[in-house]
């Protein structure tokens, strides 16, 4: 038996007993927690809205410390110190399960501040260090920790916004350029490749007007039938010119063959319309055939004469014309039989004159007529120029006159003037022919041509027309048809299109038409002085040399064969041109860098800044 102290309870003796020599009797097993309500995940959007709710929240509460320590209100810091601590305990299971998204919402309130777009460098620093000190600096904390988040995030928001930027770009460029540089590498060994060099090869060359150079090129046709023009004679480019020029002194064969195949249809075209000798023969003696019976019947006829008449011929050039009229009778040995008696002075008195012939033969008048043309082709009869002006007048009057009284006569001009015109064509062909071709074809001379002399004769077209007929009056456009007409012109513009691809090509000429495959490769790749450098060492030239000999030849006969075809030359073109420049995601990225890029680059460094705190 146990015996406690006198003042001591048989409960408290009891209970100490148990203690020390009994089993204690098992306690009653403690409740358990209540179980806690697991709260909705938010989604990474509103755990970065809430995480600049929380940095805003930690400002507002960092204002209020400062407020209450200059009071000196140490109840209202405990509160407000109790507050923190509870919202930093509701917070923090978000954090930990959202830490980049809650991270980056703590980083946006950095953002108020205007980072980017300062004059210089130390401007935007500047602003990129305070967007990032500021929050930091105001949130609620001791001095030493406001301090220490100030420096971090100044540290953070230059880095992100400054430094990583740079680094970014500095990389955006090396990357993409490494990039084409491989592929610039591979395009000279393949087909398609072959063909972008050479788009491209004709882009330069044409230079800021490839897009209207694109445009001519497709729409390319010939002037002349069996004249195709090539790429500089349609191109009206400088830059397409000088390279045909230096395409055609490397490979001379079918750039020469393409002028002799020009010149060719040009002057064949001529020669279609002067036809030879022996067809214009062949004309004048259908002419005879067709007319000679109607000018036999017309001179055969007898006229009356009437007043009309008689005043024409009282004229004084008719006068004139009349006596030249019997001489050219009676130098083709027969007599002129034209003889009207003048009218009796006396008449009127009563005395009887000689009896005035009423009768006129056709012989007569026709004789008068050729007289009269005669006169008007004789410098020397003192009726050329305006001065014969009068006697045309008179000329035309006698004809119309002749054709009324004898539709025999009148048959026989008309079909004379229609079965002329073919001759005349044929002389007028003649006559330019000869302006085209200089006389050293005659002895096998090939694609010569006087074009200048063309082009004079063709700009004064009615003077040549009487030249080359011999006839006044004649103008060009009269006696050509309207294709003949076209065809001249169109062989004046085939000879402007060469002359013009000439003059625009001329000079110190292209370059751009050697070693086409290392000259590629080093202008894809960015920095063509650096790699058209490096491809020139010695041991990397012979094997580059090695490599793309076979190719440099496959490319520079595509774009021959291109300027031959000028609208092979625009799809060529057209496919680079749409093709363009590819745009790489970091220069979308960095299209901005005095501002956007700064701003996300400031954010991403605050907000790395935030997650490695956490």
């Amino acid at each position: 038996m146990f015996q406690g102290p006198d003042e001591a309870t048989p409960e408290q003796v009891t209970a100490f007993a148990q203690q020390h020599f009994g089993k204690a009797t098992p306690a009653a097993p403690a409740a358990a927690p209540a179980p806690q309500a697991t709260p909705d995940d938010p989604g990474a959007f509103m755990s970065a809205l809430i995480g600049a709710g929380r940095t805003t929240d930690n400002i507002i509460d960092g204002m209020k410390q400062l407020g209450f320590n200059l009071t000196g209100d140490k109840a209202a810091l405990e509160q407000l110190r109790a507050d923190h601590e509870e919202k930093t305990r509701l917070y923090k299971p978000l954090q930990e399960q959202h830490a980049i998204t809650t991270a980056i919402g703590e980083a946006l309130p950095s953002m108020v501040v205007p980072v980017g777009g300062a004059a210089g460098v130390a401007g935007n620093v500047a602003r990129l260090a305070v967007a990032g000190a500021a929050p930091g600096a105001l949130e609620y904390g001791t001095a030493g920790e406001r301090a220490g988040r100030a420096a971090g995030g100044a540290v953070a928001g230059v880095a992100g916004g400054a430094v990583v930027p740079a680094v970014a770009r500095a990389v955006s460029k090396v990357v993409p350029a490494i990039g084409r540089t491989a592929k610039a590498l591979t395009e000279p060994l393949y087909e398609g490749g072959r063909q972008a060099i050479a788009g491209r090869t004709l882009n330069r060359a044409a230079g800021e007007g490839a897009d209207d150079v694109v445009q001519r090129l497709a729409g390319a046709a010939g002037l002349v039938p069996g004249s195709l023009p090539t790429a500089a004679q349609v191109a009206e480019n400088g830059g397409i010119a000088a390279l045909e020029r230096s395409v055609a002194a490397a490979q001379p064969a079918e750039f020469a063959q393409r002028g002799m195949e020009q010149a060719a249809a040009r002057t064949g075209a001529l020669r279609d319309m002067a036809g030879d000798a022996t067809s214009r023969a062949a004309a004048v003696d259908a002419r005879k055939a067709a007319t000679k019976g109607l000018y036999s019947q017309a001179a055969q006829a007898n006229y009356t004469m009437d007043p009309q008449l008689q005043r024409l011929l009282q004229t004084p050039a008719m006068q004139e014309a009349l006596a030249m009229a019997k001489k050219l009778a009676e130098n083709n040995q027969r007599p002129f039989t034209f003889n009207v008696e003048p009218p009796s002075p006396f008449g009127g008195l009563g005395v009887k004159g000689p009896a005035a012939s009423t009768q006129i033969t056709g012989q007569g008048l026709h004789d008068l007529k050729m007289a009269v043309d005669t006169m008007l082709k004789d410098p020397a009869s003192g009726y050329a120029g305006s001065a014969g002006d009068s006697v045309k007048a008179l000329r035309g009057q006698l004809l119309n006159w002749m054709e009324s009284r004898n539709p025999a006569y009148r048959q026989a001009r008309t079909t004379y003037a229609d079965m002329s015109k073919p001759i005349g064509q044929m002389d007028i062909g003649q006559e330019l022919l000869t302006k085209l071709e200089p006389a050293l074809n005659d002895y096998g001379g090939l694609a010569r041509e006087t074009g200048n002399k063309f082009a004079t004769a063709l700009r004064n077209a009615d003077q040549t027309a009487v030249k080359a007929t011999k006839f006044k009056g004649s103008g060009m456009a009269d006696v050509m048809t309207p294709d003949q007409m076209r065809t001249l012109e169109g062989i004046a513009g085939d000879l402007a299109r060469k002359a013009n691809a000439q003059d625009l090509g001329r000079g110190v000429g292209s370059d751009t038409f050697q070693k086409l495959a290392m000259s590629n490769i080093a202008n894809q790749s960015g920095a063509p002085g650096v790699v058209g450098g490096a491809l020139n060492f010695p041991g990397v030239s012979k094997v580059a040399k090695f490599l793309y000999a076979g190719p440099e030849e496959k490319i520079q006969t595509i774009i021959a064969q291109a300027l031959l075809e000028p609208k092979s030359a625009a799809k060529l073109m057209g496919e680079q041109i749409q093709r363009g420049a590819p745009q790489s995601a970091t220069d979308v990225l960095f299209a901005n860098p005095k501002r956007a890029t700064q701003v996300l680059g400031g954010l991403a460094g605050l907000s790395t800044g935030n997650f490695l705190a956490q």
